[in-house]
């Protein structure tokens, strides 16, 4: 609990290693796509959990990496849909 408590702080008050940490490329890049990651993460873990009868890491691979493409593919559509949409008006 006290390290959560301390996650916490550090990411309100915005300073030390955790929040310059979650602040690099890497993550400010898939923070762009959370959106629809969360929409898709769980249709995509139930789907691997259906379909994959294997050990629980490939199966968590698995559901990782569909939900990666989902959520570019949910993306490209929705960007596709507000192109239209921009045209008509």
């Amino acid at each position: 609990m006290a390290l959560a408590i301390a996650l916490v702080l550090a990411f309100v008050l915005n300073r030390g290693w955790v929040s310059a940490f979650f602040s690099s490329a890497p993550f400010l890049k898939l923070s762009t796509v959370e959106l629809e990651f969360f929409m898709v993460h769980e249709l995509c873990i139930q789907t691997c959990n259906h379909y994959i009868h294997v050990q629980r890491w490939i199966i968590v691979l698995s559901a990782l990496a569909l939900a990666f493409a989902m959520t570019f593919a949910v993306r490209a559509v929705v960007r596709g849909t507000n192109a239209l949409v921009e045209k008509r008006t």
